[in-house]
């Protein structure tokens, strides 16, 4: 990517990230599952600015600096953790070339794998230990990091997520979702899940 384009990318999130922040989605869960990693301070983006800026990036969702934005107005757990667990890696000072995170780099990687322990109710604490930090990105706003649809189906591939008692696995193909179940449509999208 080239400086102007990178450019770009940080004027279009900025945009959608600009003005009033929400409350964080689902942050009672995420909080619980990163343990001592506060989430605190993380303002959620949900409205028209920002579900424009997210799918101009081609993104369900990106964090930039403590301001997450989501493509839709009810995100998932598993954007909702996945984009908190990058608010932790930049307050860390992750550094991202350009200021521009990339598609499977390391921190994508270790997002999946945050968001896949709070899915399943496990506690990402030791995962978000190993964040490692370095020099701040060269935005000076702590870069931007994008969610986009392969990551979204990375962080659920072979998760089991459980409602009530019950345990629905998910795989993936050809970029589709299937679950074994039927229930876990409705409950993927359902705001209190």
């Amino acid at each position: 990517m080239d400086t102007s384009a990178r450019g770009g990318v940080q004027e279009l999130a900025a945009a959608g990230v600009a003005g009033s922040a929400e409350h964080y989605p689902h942050a009672q869960a995420i909080q619980s599952a990163f343990g001592r990693h506060s989430i605190d301070g993380i303002g959620a983006h949900t409205g028209p600015e920002a579900q424009l800026a997210a799918r101009s990036l081609h993104a369900r969702a990106y964090a930039m600096g403590d301001r997450v934005a989501f493509s839709k107005p009810t995100p998932s757990l598993a954007e909702a953790a996945h984009e908190a667990a990058h608010v932790v890696q930049q307050r860390a000072g992750v550094t991202l070339e350009g200021g521009v995170g990339r598609s499977g780099d390391r921190y994508e990687q270790q997002a999946d794998r945050v968001a896949a322990a709070v899915v399943e109710g496990r506690s990402a604490e030791a995962e978000l230990d190993g964040v490692s930090a370095g020099a701040r990105s060269s935005s000076g706003d702590g870069g931007v990091q994008m969610m986009g649809e392969a990551a979204a189906l990375r962080s659920v591939r072979g998760v089991g997520i459980k409602t009530g008692n019950q345990v629905a696995p998910v795989r993936s193909t050809d970029g589709k979702s299937y679950a074994k179940q039927g229930f876990l449509l409705t409950i993927w999208s359902d705001s209190t899940f």
